[in-house]
């Protein structure tokens, strides 16, 4: 999710120095529920980005994004979309940023840019009599190649999304933080600002292929995202919409080289409000609520996002 503002400086330093300092700073971003099994999720976190997702910072620009979210679930639902574990119940909680950075190089006529993200994810899970929680750094995202480009009011990407294994997992837990599994995706995204930038359509699509489980030999299938937002300024300080994700798993999960359950092909569709808040030039402002619908063979529930994006000033320095 980009949440820079409309904004056109080009103020920016030549320094490569200055890039690598952004990738090294302490960085926490994403979230994304998990299962013991591994089924029904996805390494990356259903609806996270959507809103101004093309707007990338400036050349020589760094930009950090911190995001605070909660989701809430008493539902596992099966291929039908009916509830199939009772007495169930899970909690997801993260506070966490990410690091975003466009170099001063160009690149296949657009600009280069990279990003990495780590996660800090606390969940709860509740199965019958059984439960467990757990608080830990989870799947690592490293973006090294983001191609932007800008043309009038439209701006969009192309970009190459790598996930790395979550941590400490272990087969008995009861719930195991992230996924644990490397998955990659090609990534494209646009935003586009008409009407003089008060009104905002974007959208960010992906394609996620994910490896074999180690440890359970569990494969989860690969899976198609894309995450969007419609947005209109109602005052000069604020924009509201509606935004969302849907996902379709398009392959099926194995266990030892075998489909598991049918495929246990999850869907879901995620819809809700967006509220965004503008600061400064070049920052934001957000906040989001989305209800998951047309699920199947994934959770049911709701989730709460706040988010924030600061540029960082003193990378952004103009060349002399």
């Amino acid at each position: 999710m980009q949440v820079l503002s409309h904004s056109t400086n080009s103020n920016g330093s030549s320094r490569w120095w200055g890039g690598f300092l952004a990738v090294a700073l302490a960085i926490m971003a994403l979230t994304a529920v998990a299962l013991a099994s591994e089924n029904g999720a996805s390494a990356w976190p259903l609806g996270v980005e959507g809103v101004m997702t093309a707007l990338e910072p400036p050349p020589g620009g760094t930009m950090l994004q911190y995001y605070s979210t909660g989701y809430f679930t008493h539902e596992l639902d099966d291929a039908h979309g009916h509830s199939a574990v009772p007495n169930f119940s899970l909690y997801v909680a993260a506070n966490s940023a990410r690091l975003k950075h466009t170099w001063n190089v160009n690149f296949l006529g657009g600009k280069l840019g990279s990003e990495v993200a780590v996660p800090v994810v606390y969940e709860q899970l509740s199965v019958g009599n059984l439960s467990d929680d757990r608080f830990s750094l989870t799947n690592m995202l490293l973006t090294p190649l983001v191609v932007s480009y800008k043309k009038g009011p439209v701006f969009y990407y192309y970009a190459i999304d790598v996930q790395s294994p979550g941590s400490g997992y272990s087969k008995y837990n009861l719930v195991n933080i992230g996924q644990h599994y490397w998955s990659a995706a090609p990534v494209f995204g646009f935003t586009v600002l008409p009407n003089k930038g008060k009104t905002e359509l974007s959208d960010r699509s992906m394609y996620y292929v994910n490896d074999t489980n180690s440890t359970t030999s569990y494969h989860s299938g690969n899976i198609f995202i894309t995450e969007f937002s419609a947005s209109q300024s109602v005052v000069k300080k604020m924009a509201v919409g509606v935004g969302g994700s849907y996902s379709k798993q398009t392959t099926d999960d194995t266990l030892h080289g075998v489909s598991y359950l049918d495929g246990y092909r999850s869907q879901d569709f995620k819809i809700g409000p967006t509220v965004r808040f503008p600061l400064g030039k070049a920052g934001a402002f957000i906040f989001k609520y989305y209800r998951d619908t047309l699920v199947q063979n994934t959770t049911r529930g709701n989730a709460i996002w706040f988010q924030l994006g600061v540029p960082f000033p003193n990378l952004n320095k103009r060349e002399h």
